[in-house]
């Protein structure tokens, strides 16, 4: 009969034990803001379902309790791609909002929103667009005026959009600290 608690003594146990949890971290080698953000909803999934297993494994025998290398460092590991995450997010949270109150201060002051912003491009429509790298990502940026108001919409993966907005006669709205506010 073989034993049920872990065997870190073979090479493949321990690479099973090291190699599932360390692929947790591959959105780390994104280079764009869409792969980042899917991988770090991947990583909550990963983190909640090894959480519940370190709980019901807890709740086992003690045979069971030796098994808890894996799920502990799948949520150490999904923990850290949560933090990078939410780091190059709020890089693009600081570059819009500074971007934005400038912006709110042109269209208070000359009674008129600029119709584009200096050093982005023309895109289709009324958006002109960015893909500018602040950190270690590249983000998507896009612009919109009507004259008396604007809007800058930072792209997440998904189709999500974070817009910050503001105008001659509406309020500087900026963006929060969290996408879901």
């Amino acid at each position: 009969m073989t034993p049920r608690t872990a065997d870190y003594n073979r090479p493949s146990a321990l690479a099973a034990q090291f190699l599932p949890p360390l692929a947790v971290l591959w959105p780390l080698l994104a280079r764009n803001d869409s792969l980042l953000y899917f991988g770090a909803a991947l990583a909550l999934a990963i983190a909640l379902a090894s959480l519940a297993s370190l709980a019901v494994r807890l709740g086992r025998s003690r045979q069971e309790r030796g098994r808890l290398l894996r799920p502990t460092l799948a949520v150490l590991m999904a923990a850290l791609v949560l933090v990078y995450a939410n780091g190059e997010r709020n890089v693009a949270r600081l570059r819009v909002n500074g971007l934005a109150k400038s912006l709110q201060h042109q269209c208070r002051h000359f009674n008129r929103c600029p119709a584009s912003i200096l050093g982005w491009e023309r895109g289709e429509g009324v958006y002109a667009s960015s893909l500018l790298e602040d950190g270690w990502l590249r983000h998507r940026y896009r612009y919109a005026e009507s004259g008396t108001e604007f809007q800058i919409h930072v792209e997440l993966a998904g189709g999500l959009d974070e817009i910050a907005s503001g105008g001659v006669d509406r309020e500087l709205k900026l963006l929060g600290p969290l996408p879901w506010r």
